[in-house]
């Protein structure tokens, strides 16, 4: 009883902590884009087939940021949706906690309940299938941002201070991830997707049949890697709640050093979201019925 008592309070505090910041939407326009574009050219063509009619058309990189667009619709259901872009860990095994009610309150949850919806075709009226497809699309990209997995302590990168290049403002760590790191490149979404398309079929396999669980705690295990530590500076000294505890000196500066070390785990957290995502959605719908078919078996009866 008192280990859930305090699962819930480090839940609550996380969520309050994540309502103070609005730059949270992982990997920004074009990394969605990218995500979305990816999976489109792994999908099987009865999938592709599937997907672009429930979408009317549409692709996946179309109705990418769907998500995040939603955000400034105050209805009730938008709402509900809010904590689903994101996870906060005290510790690994806290993937493993059941879902406490009906609705997910974490972007873990959130993937198994729209997979398992798509997977059994459970649609509603506010949780249709364009509805959980778009959802998907876009939660399967924020699922490998590595900031989209907390800590707990900085609500996702939030409160940490860094500076981009030369300027002297300073911006948050968050923010890098989402959207300087790959704007900086200055690629389109379909040349960085061009980019990134050069997986082996083997690899492919490998990531494709990872699962949810896993692709969380790769973010998690990542944040060694992404949070700046050169010259003494630890992350306690920049990932502060208030700006007065901020002492300029111990803010880092992030160049080119930074940019090359983490740009191959970038471009592996995008390939493997939208290799993952293609995945996915080609288990379900490689299992159902093609719309062709099930035209024709309606034009018969």
């Amino acid at each position: 009883m008192a280990i859930k008592h305090r699962a819930s309070r480090f839940a609550f505090a996380c969520a309050v902590a994540w309502l103070f910041f609005t730059d949270c939407c992982a990997w920004g326009l074009t990394g969605h884009r990218i995500v979305g574009a990816l999976a489109e050219r792994h999908l099987t063509p009865k999938t592709r087939a599937c997907v672009s009619q429930v979408l009317q058309g549409y692709h996946l990189q179309d109705v990418s940021n769907w998500a995040d667009e939603i955000k400034s619709d105050n209805s009730a259901f938008s709402k509900s949706l809010r904590k689903w872009h994101y996870v906060e860990l005290a510790a690994e095994t806290d993937l493993d906690v059941a879902l406490a009610s009906d609705w997910p309150e974490d972007l873990n949850h959130a993937l198994m309940h729209i997979i398992q919806r798509l997977e059994k075709r459970e649609f509603d009226q506010k949780l249709t299938e364009p509805v959980l497809i778009r959802l998907l699309t876009h939660l399967v990209a924020d699922a490998h941002q590595p900031l989209h997995v907390g800590n707990g302590k900085d609500a996702g990168g939030n409160t940490c201070h860094v500076r981009w290049f030369y300027s002297k403002w300073t911006t948050n760590l968050h923010s890098v991830w989402d959207t300087r790191l790959i704007d900086s490149y200055k690629l389109t979404y379909s040349e960085y997707t061009d980019y990134l398309d050069h997986v082996d079929a083997k690899t492919v396999a490998r990531w494709q049949n990872d699962s949810s669980k896993c692709w969380l705690l790769e973010s998690y295990r990542l944040h060694t890697e992404i949070y700046p530590s050169d010259n003494g500076v630890q992350t306690q000294d920049y990932c502060v709640k208030s700006r007065s505890q901020l002492r300029d000196k111990k803010v880092p500066k992030l160049g080119y050093a930074y940019q090359g070390k983490v740009r191959p785990i970038l471009n592996q957290r995008l390939a493997q979201a939208g290799i993952r995502l293609a995945g996915v959605l080609n288990r379900i719908y490689d299992l159902q019925e093609s719309p062709q078919s099930a035209h024709e078996a309606g034009g018969e009866s």
